[in-house]
């Protein structure tokens, strides 16, 4: 769907459903909440859009991507995404020509700053 703006929207009904499966197929923890998203990947040889699908709060957050628009996911889709490791930095998907550079190391022994540090909701 288009709007008047020219941006993509997402299919509320398909993030709803692929919701339900992580859901499904992640363990219960009743502090940490399930979010779905669609963002657009402007990076060469990105796919133009990528669901996201988060687990915040609880004991452990993480993020998982899949390289597709929601509507054109799968339950299997998704148990094979989370049954990967989470996405600590990065795409979430295989390596592509001209995607996806390898981060740059970090000359600080101490470990990176907040501001270099790797976030896992960032593509």
């Amino acid at each position: 769907m288009i709007d008047l703006g020219g941006k993509r929207r997402a299919d509320a009904a398909a993030v709803g459903r692929v919701r339900l499966w992580a859901e499904a197929g992640l363990p219960a923890d009743a502090a940490a909440i399930v979010m779905v998203t669609e963002l657009a990947c402007h990076e060469p040889g990105c796919p133009p859009v990528e669901t996201v699908i988060a687990l915040l709060g609880g004991t452990s957050p993480r993020t998982w991507k899949i390289p597709r628009a929601a509507a054109d996911l799968t339950a299997d889709d998704v148990a094979a995404a989370l049954a990967r490791e989470p996405d600590l930095a990065g795409h979430g998907h295989p390596p592509r020509a001209g995607c996806c550079p390898p981060p740059a190391a970090a000359s600080n022994p101490s470990g990176p700053s907040p501001a270099q540090a790797p976030r896992g909701d960032l593509p």
